[in-house]
């Protein structure tokens, strides 16, 4: 996984039927109290397509930059605009291939969704309870509640327990009961080999690991999910903690669309 640091001015899917869910409370409070899951960026094939099914599912467009070979960029969610307080997914679309490559089996190869597991939101419209699948395949659950937001972002990882400390001792994340649906206990999520994080400021929305099948086999990382955005009041501070933990920087500080990351 790469996750990028943003800093501010002045980051358990079901196929069955969900029910109603509660979020309970976490089990500690996360020693980096000021980082936030901003949003997670996915590649997508058609843009339009991809927004309209998001939109069928009561999220807006905050932007969006289409350009004129094709490629397009857009952020989408359920907040009113791109201010930070409500976690989002970022959409990237391609260049559009010439009409002499189109017939190339390269050219129209599909998402590999790979390890990505797909998202969780909730949902005011009853009639929208269940699951689906996105436009590019990824899968969407859907639970329904008084008010719309995106719930997990879920990942499957070939060693549950070096994730797990991964994001809690290098990121500052705390593990977290999760949305448990009515009827299911905490004992069960633990024992299907799910663990939930979550930082406690912020969009509340989890990060939600998930054991592979295949142990001690890397998994396939795919090619849709690209990267997990977290916020943090000082980026060069973070990068410097981040290396004393021995993690790799991929991206030393810089600035980037007007903020720094």
């Amino acid at each position: 996984l790469q996750a990028t640091f943003c800093g501010l001015p002045a980051t358990f899917r079901s196929r069955q039927t969900l029910g109603p869910f509660r979020t309970p409370k976490l089990r500690k409070v996360s020693r980096a109290a000021g980082n936030r899951m901003l949003h997670a960026m996915l590649h997508v094939q058609n843009i339009e397509d991809s927004l309209k099914f998001y939109q069928t599912l009561g999220m807006k467009v905050l932007s969006c930059n289409r350009r004129s070979n094709g490629a397009a960029t857009a952020f989408i969610g359920f907040g009113e605009a791109r201010d930070m307080a409500s976690f989002a997914l970022e959409l990237s679309a391609p260049k559009q291939p010439k009409a002499a490559d189109q017939a190339n089996p390269e050219t129209r190869k599909g998402i590999d969704i790979g390890s990505f597991k797909g998202i969780t939101v909730s949902s005011v419209s009853p009639e929208l309870e269940g699951s689906q699948l996105d436009p590019d395949g990824y899968p969407i659950d859907i639970l329904p509640q008084t008010q719309a937001s995106i719930v997990a972002l879920s990942l499957e990882t070939s060693d549950l327990d070096s994730s797990i400390s991964f994001y809690t001792q290098k990121l500052g994340m705390s593990r977290a009961e999760g949305p448990v649906q009515h009827g299911e206990t905490i004992e069960t999520v633990v024992q299907s080999d799910i663990c939930y994080l979550q930082y406690p400021s912020g969009p509340q929305t989890f990060l939600c690991l998930r054991q592979s099948q295949k142990t001690n086999l890397p998994v396939n990382l795919g090619t849709g999910f690209d990267h997990l955005v977290i916020s943090t009041a000082n980026v060069e501070a973070a990068a410097a903690q981040l290396q004393e933990k021995g993690v790799k920087i991929a991206l030393p500080p810089t600035v980037m669309f007007g903020l720094k990351i």
